[in-house]
């Protein structure tokens, strides 16, 4: 079961994960798909100057970007591969990047936040690899793949960043042993309603909570999102150049599997959030940790 997270907090903002952390003893954290370094910087600022970030990120055009975001931190470490349920060889597919010209990105030219591994689709419809230049439509690369039981046998994970469009449930599978001796203490999952995400994580006890919605409509009618239980809470600008929403799931009549399942039975756009995954020899911390930022957010200025 996937409880909301506005049981335990208030009105919750874009990336609180990332304030609540700072709450928890970190040593060692993973971040799964780097991207440019933001979210791997994030993690390494809520920590101390003992806490180590090791980041995975195999598409060549983003570790620039990567370096310039993280140049003046200690203990960061940038891993050149894909996370998967393997180590081996695999097909990666960039469907597009940044051209410099979408409104706040003009700075990003040749980042994309869109690679992932081929899928079986992907494979069917193959035609010949790409070179890995800027400004083409979708780029093809061959990646080395890795798993995070073989990265970090022996060693406990305090908190995991996950978001790889659409291969979590790989990254899951090539966690599988550290996930059922419980050696990853809080994971933070890009979800798009998978089932089978949620199941892996509840054979292993984990507590699951929602966050944020991230919403790309066909049209900016908010309507029909708040009949189905969501309040509004910002406009974005994705790095594709269109817009998204920022939401909230409010109501008590619907759950977070059955909100995603409506929005795309009435045809209103993609849709995804990020699930909060606790073991639960750690829940007693994370939830202490809540009560904190909850405390310092509500201070009075």
């Amino acid at each position: 079961m996937i409880r909301k997270i506005t049981e335990i907090i208030d009105r919750p903002v874009r990336d609180f994960i990332y304030q609540i952390i700072k709450y928890i003893p970190l040593r060692l954290c993973v971040d799964v798909g780097a991207a440019a370094g933001h979210i791997t910087r994030s993690i390494r600022l809520a920590g101390d100057s003992h806490t180590e970030v090791v980041a995975f990120e195999p598409f060549p055009g983003n570790h620039d970007f990567f370096f310039r975001s993280t140049q003046n931190l200690n203990n960061v470490k940038l891993v050149k591969k894909a996370v998967s349920d393997h180590i081996g060889i695999a097909e990666f597919i960039v469907p597009s990047v940044v051209k410099g010209i979408e409104p706040g990105w003009e700075n990003y030219k040749g980042y994309s936040s869109l690679g992932h591994l081929a899928t079986l689709n992907d494979v069917k419809n193959k035609s010949t690899d790409k070179t890995v230049v800027q400004n083409v439509e979708e780029l093809k690369l061959r990646v080395d793949t890795t798993c995070i039981d073989d990265e970090f046998e022996g060693h406990v994970i305090d908190f995991m960043k996950i978001d790889v469009q659409g291969s979590e449930a790989k990254v899951l599978d090539g966690s599988r042993s550290m996930l059922s001796k419980n050696l990853i203490k809080i994971l933070y999952i890009e979800w798009s309603g998978e089932r089978d995400i949620i199941q892996k994580l509840e054979d292993n006890n984990y507590q699951i909570y929602d966050s944020l919605y991230v919403v790309g409509p066909t049209s900016r009618d908010i309507d029909p999102f708040t009949q189905i239980g969501f309040e509004f809470v910002e406009e974005l600008k994705l790095s594709i150049g269109k817009f998204a929403f920022d939401l909230r799931l409010v109501s008590d009549n619907i759950s977070p599997q059955d909100a995603i399942d409506a929005v795309r039975l009435k045809h209103l756009g993609w849709i995804q959030t990020d699930i909060i995954a606790v073991s639960n020899e750690s829940i007693d911390i994370f939830l202490n940790a809540v009560n904190k930022y909850c405390q310092e957010k509500n201070k009075p200025a």
